[in-house]
């Protein structure tokens, strides 16, 4: 993806610092406490007609012509409607919908993009189906674990995520689905930057807990045929018995 659309957290506070550099340590920390949170940079709207852009293309050139669908996730509800209507803009309104928590009364002001819990699964039976236009689910918090769908092949990241959050929600377009080869994680903000030190195990010491699939195999039959004898040999005693008696 375009690094530039990355916001560099370590940058940002390096610069910070050299900003502030003659500020007391006091007038510094009520200073970051007034700047702009990430969230604010999240939603600027140049960066946000960016990532839709980029999402829209990428899909185009590399996930669309093969017959898979996608999963978009942003910081929050107010990004699922910013990014909604910005790809209104890119794509046909029908190729993308939201689905978020909603409260339905007059004081969620989201209360327009409320579903019912019918309106939800025929929504993403929708998603599900190949032959059916919508092919964007933009979402924040829900669908990020136990849903299944196997066509769902990307998924573009844009909110922070950590631990057993991120790898579960990654793990959505892990499904098997005829032509699929792989899942895609489109990574927006640089998680995966932490996730790799995370994961940088010791090789040796993962062999030790991962065994390849194709050994598996292998050894299943042997295993298998250990198991059976154990069986017949208490049959054989059973039988014996009997026989005594």
């Amino acid at each position: 993806m375009d690094v530039k659309l990355r916001i560099d957290k370590v940058a940002i506070d390096e610069a910070y610092q050299q900003i502030t550099g003659e500020l007391s340590e006091q007038d510094r920390d009520d200073l970051a406490k007034r700047a702009a949170k990430m969230a604010v940079l999240i939603k600027t709207p140049s960066r946000v007609q960016a990532i839709c852009r980029h999402i829209v293309n990428h899909y185009r050139e590399k996930v669309e012509p093969n017959g898979f669908k996608a999963q978009v996730v942003t910081f929050d509800r107010e990004c699922c409607v910013l990014y909604k209507r910005v790809m209104d803009e890119l794509v046909d309104p029908e190729a993308s919908a939201i689905v978020m928590h909603t409260q339905g009364g007059k004081s969620d002001d989201y209360s327009e993009w409320k579903l019912s819990k019918d309106e939800e699964q025929k929504l993403l039976d929708r998603f599900r189906d190949s032959g059916d236009p919508l092919k964007f689910l933009v979402v924040t918090s829900k669908l990020l674990t136990g849903f299944d769908a196997p066509i769902l092949q990307v998924m573009y990241l844009d909110k922070p995520m950590r631990d057993h959050n991120l790898l579960q929600a990654i793990c959505r377009t892990n499904r098997v689905y005829p032509g699929k080869t792989h899942g895609l994680i489109v990574d927006y903000l640089g998680i995966f930057d932490d996730v790799a030190c995370a994961l940088d195990f010791d090789e040796k010491a993962v062999q030790k807990v991962i065994t390849d699939l194709e050994e598996l195999k292998k050894e299943l039959p042997v295993q298998a045929a250990k198991c059976l004898g154990v069986f017949h040999r208490t049959r054989a005693q059973e039988r014996a018995s009997r026989n005594r008696a």
